[in-house]
């Protein structure tokens, strides 16, 4: 009985909603293949921001060779600090980002819709901290496989 007792506390602390925060990382380098690169200075200040989305799949003459399982990175730097957002494989999916400005703080947003998983998370910047805060905002839970999905391109 306090086995399962301690399992179920363990994962309501595991589950909590409450946000993490995310450090400045080591110089991390783009994967095999650059997918996106954004580069923008945030609008009334001057932090130069800059993210990166890459991949382990390789590309040849400008066709990336999918397999059903790659690791992806997305990195944000702003001015000289670097945050690692995502770092692990997506299978048979793919990751898009929304960077933006709310309320005068800035934002990314990551979407991961794979065959396993559907998350989203919200990284918000705290420049007093050089750190980012982050939001679990939805985690898909149990057995996912994800059906269908709408197209990339309209």
């Amino acid at each position: 009985m306090r086995w399962l007792l301690c399992f179920f506390m363990l994962t309501l602390i595991g589950c909590s909603n409450t946000p993490a925060t995310l450090g400045t990382a080591a110089a991390t380098p783009p994967l095999t293949t650059l997918l996106d690169e954004q580069s923008f200075t945030l609008p009334g200040t001057e932090q130069h921001v800059r993210l990166q989305l890459s991949t382990s799949a390789h590309q040849e003459q400008g066709q990336v060779h999918w397999d059903d399982n790659q690791q992806w990175r997305l990195t944000l730097r702003v001015n000289n600090e670097l945050f690692v957002l995502h770092d692990s494989p997506i299978a048979i999916g793919k990751l898009d980002y929304w960077a933006y400005t709310q309320e005068g703080g800035f934002f990314v947003t990551t979407l991961v819709a794979a065959s396993a998983q559907l998350t989203i998370t919200t990284y918000q910047y705290l420049p007093q901290q050089q750190q980012l805060r982050v939001h679990h905002t939805y985690r898909t839970k149990g057995n996912t496989n994800l059906l269908r999905q709408s197209p990339s391109v309209f």
